[in-house]
This record gives C-alpha cells, structure tokens and sequence, in this order.
C-alpha cells in the first residue's frame, strides 16, 4: 500500500451512510467520518505543514476523526489516554517539536495546554468538494515521516516514545487487507482496546478496510463485560479483538457463549501470551470460531506475524505458535548463552521495523541495529516454519543463590490441574529476593494447598513459590493487559496460603 493509498481508501467513505462506529453517545457513519476528518485535516494543515497532534482522551467518534486527520495532514498522532496524569502529559508533550493539543471528549480539562478547537464539519456538497480538492493540493505524508507515536512508561520513570513511520504503517494495513479477505470480510469489530494502545489498530483498520463498523462502549465503561456483551448481541459482533486477560474477565460471564454471540466467527489475540487453557475454553464456549494467535512489539507497526489454531496445537508440547512473518517483514533468532538448544532471541527485519525511541539515541541503538529490531523475546521455530514463543530473556533472578527462569516456573504452574493461568514473580525482602510468588487463575483459595503440594514433587525448593494467590478475577492494567505491578504491589499478608514458611529465610 502506497502512503497516497490512505487518501484513495479515505475517499471511499464520502456518502458511504454505513456506520463506522457504534457508541452510546451517537453512532458515527463513514460519511459523518469523512467529513469531520477533513475539516480537521485542514484546520491542521493551516497551522503548519507538518507537526505532532497530542490526542488526549478515551476511544469514541472524535478519536476516529483524529485519526484520519492526521493521516489526510501527514501529522504525527501521539494518542494519550484521558486519564494521564498532567505532569505526564507535560513530559510528552517536551518531547514533541510543534504539538498541539486535542481533547478528543466534550470538553478538554483545565489546563495550560493550547487546546485545539474542533472545527465544525461541512455540510454544503459545493463547499465539501472544494475542501476535498483543497486538501488533494497538499503534499501526501513521506514515507519516512512518523505516522504516530506510542507511549510506554520507560524504566525511569520518563515517558518512552515508540516511532512508527508512515510506511510501516501502510505495511501493517496491507497485511490488515489480506487478513480481511481471507476472513470473508471482518463484519462487526469489537472495540474494547483503548486508543493508547497499539492493539487497538487491529480493530481499527478491520473496519475501516471493509466500510464495517465498531461497538464500542465509554470509557467507564471499560470492565463492565455485561454491558459490552448486550451490545455485542445487539451489533451482530463478528470480529473480536483483545488481550487474552480481556477474553479471561469475558469468560467469567456466562452468557460470553455462541448462544449470545452466534455471528462471532473470529478471534484475534494481541499484546500478551495466549495460553492453552484459554484457547481451550474459548472452543468450549464458540465451537465453531477461528481463533488467531498474533505477534509483535510497538516498535514494529503493532505486530509482525500471526497463526490460525488448530486442536493440533493444544496436543503439541509446544506453546501455542505465532506463526511465521507477515509479507515484507522477516523472523529470525540470534543465538544467546544459557538457552535451550533450538532457542533464541527474535529479531524482527524488515519493513516493519519502526524508528526507534526519540530523543532517546542509546537506547534506540542498544534494541535497532543493522535495520533489524532485537526484541529481547526467546523463541523457536517448528519443523513447518512456525515461530513459538517462550518469554521474555530478562525475566531471570537468583533465589537462593540458584538462577530462576520465571517463565519456566510459570509454565509448570500453568500445567497444574485446573489452572487456567499462573503469574510468577520474585518476592523481594530489604532489596533481596527471598523466594517467589504465584497467583493462579482458576482454582480457588482452598484448592492451592494441594496444587502446592503436587509442584513440590516436582520442583525443586527454589523454584517452589513460597506466597500462593487465587486470582479470582483479572488485573488489568489500562491497556487491557495483566498489571503485573498491581500484583507485585499486593500486600503479602493477603496471600491465600504460605508454602511451608520456615523453610525459608526471614
């Protein structure tokens, strides 16, 4: 896809009355789409040729504008969660060379910001196609210009920005297309993802390729899976995109089955690592949905490979596979000490790879080398081709003088019976790790006794977690993810059962 190409799919929405996204607080057709994006298109483009538009706010109609705006414009989207705190907010906005601000809900907050007033969309035909032709005037994005930024909380404390460029961009809509067809069009695309989180491109683009519509609720809106569910049915939802930890806190629900869902044909899972026990229940639930399992970091244009399931990979040994690389990206491993045979970290190439980290040069060299992204993942590739993965290389401590992968004692933990999904994570005592902690999702408090007792006939005393948590309900951070931190920060005096404590040092 050419980077003019976003203008010729763009054009296709003008009198295109089909909704583009269903929300409680007015639907919103392509038509509607087209036209307020190219009154802001233009108000951008007044400003200045190029610039970064801070969009703040949750998912709704104006966050759909704002993104084609600053397509049409050849601007740079930073898309900032409503609820960022103000001094972020400052510390991403030192970053940006000519930003403005956008406040994609009513009104904006108080702030010393230079809020950006929304223009008001055309609705004279004559007027409409003199702004088109306006617009059609400007110079098209370069390829290599940055087509939006995301923001991840950095190890410091200071806001990481992730450059995508707009041929990264027209690389992963390209995939996007081909994925479409292959489905027989997406139809109805959730819209659960929030719009600072680069999953939510997924479901985005699924639509706007096919003219489909999103359902999507309010931000406060966020956890509530009845409500998300009854608006589902109502839509006639097709296409499902998340997290795996989004689909757990679904399934809770009764009603997330076939029975309330009947037209769900396709699943398609992003941003965290799918485990068989969901996949499992997920077939249980939907028998006759297609379940796709994708890769990718942010810094390589959301993701860059992806796998249908089969039973096949719930019998394998394996974990669940990723698939091999989408067209013009590549996958391969380069080789570390200490892994298993087979084993390496991946590196992404091709014309996914993204820009790097602004401003942020040593880091940007340490992870971008030689036109390839080294993703600090470790994987492995199948006799057919396929890409697995296994964790992240940095998830290693000593307990006990003993190295600990934690995404080994994970895997075990997860093989226990009735465990759906299990998070390990050092126990930390005066800045030392003194041993582990698990929560498990599945069983309930009462049955972690015995589940500990089976992982101690099977593993030895320093990857035998000491804390045990029955996670009856997920944590998910803002970008629909398990919140790990939130479960570090749980007060040990909470924890369902303790594993043998004097065996441990105090």
């Amino acid at each position: 896809m050419a980077d003019a190409d976003f203008r010729g799919l763009f054009a296709g929405f003008r009198a295109c009355d089909a909704p583009a996204y269903l929300h409680p607080d007015g639907d919103l057709s392509y038509d509607q789409l087209f036209r307020g994006a190219l009154a802001l298109a233009l108000r951008l483009a007044a400003c200045a040729p190029r610039g970064q538009l801070l969009l703040v706010g949750e998912r709704g109609r104006r966050s759909q504008i704002a993104w084609w705006a600053s397509l049409l414009a050849g601007w740079t989207l930073f898309p900032l969660a409503g609820d960022t705190p103000p001094a972020r907010l400052r510390q991403v906005a030192a970053s940006a060379a000519r930003p403005l601000w956008l406040w994609s809900e009513a009104e904006p907050p108080p702030q010393d910001a230079p809020w950006l007033a929304w223009p008001e969309a055309e609705t004279d035909e004559a007027r409409l196609a003199a702004q088109w032709n306006a617009l059609l005037r400007l110079p098209a994005a370069d390829p290599e210009d940055i087509a939006y930024q995301m923001f991840s909380s950095g190890t410091t404390g200071q806001p990481k920005g992730i450059a995508v460029r707009y041929r990264n961009l027209a690389g992963f809509v390209d995939w996007m297309r081909r994925l479409d067809a292959e489905w027989g069009g997406a139809g109805v695309v959730s819209g659960m993802v929030r719009p600072c989180f680069d999953v939510s491109l997924f479901e985005m683009w699924l639509a706007w390729l096919g003219r489909q519509a999103q359902s999507a609720l309010a931000a406060r809106d966020f956890h509530n899976t009845r409500r998300y569910l009854e608006r589902f049915a109502e839509h006639g939802l097709r296409a499902w995109v998340s997290t795996p930890s989004q689909a757990h806190a679904y399934l809770a629900d009764p009603r997330f089955n076939a029975r309330t869902l009947p037209g769900l044909r396709v699943f398609l899972f992003c941003g965290e690592t799918l485990s068989k026990p969901l996949l499992a229940a997920l077939w249980q639930r939907f028998p006759a949905a297609r379940v796709f399992n994708s890769y990718g970091p942010t810094e390589c244009a959301v993701a860059v490979s992806c796998a249908e399931l089969t039973p096949a990979d719930l019998a394998s040994p394996l974990p669940l596979s990723v698939g091999r690389a989408r067209p013009g990206a590549t996958l391969s491993l380069r080789p570390l000490p200490g892994l298993p045979p087979g084993r390496g970290e991946i590196v992404i190439g091709g014309e996914a790879v993204g820009a790097g980290y602004p401003g942020q040069s040593e880091l940007s060299a340490a992870r971008f080398r030689d036109g390839g992204y080294l993703s600090g993942d470790i994987g492995s590739v199948g006799e057919d081709g396929r890409f697995y993965f296994w964790g992240r290389q940095d998830r290693e401590c000593k307990v006990l003088g003993a190295r600990v992968d934690l995404n080994e004692v994970e895997r075990h933990l997860q093989s226990l019976p009735g465990v759906g999904e299990a998070v390990v994570e050092p126990y930390q005592l005066r800045g030392q790790t003194r041993g582990l902690r698990a929560w498990l999702r599945g069983p309930d408090a009462a049955a972690l006794p015995a589940l500990a007792a089976l992982a101690a006939e099977e593993l030895p005393r320093h990857l035998l977690p000491r804390f045990w948590h029955a996670l009856s309900q997920p944590a998910l951070n803002r970008n629909g993810k398990l919140d790990r931190q939130a479960l570090i920060d749980h007060p040990l005096h909470h924890a369902d059962y303790v594993y043998a404590p004097d065996t441990f040092p105090a």
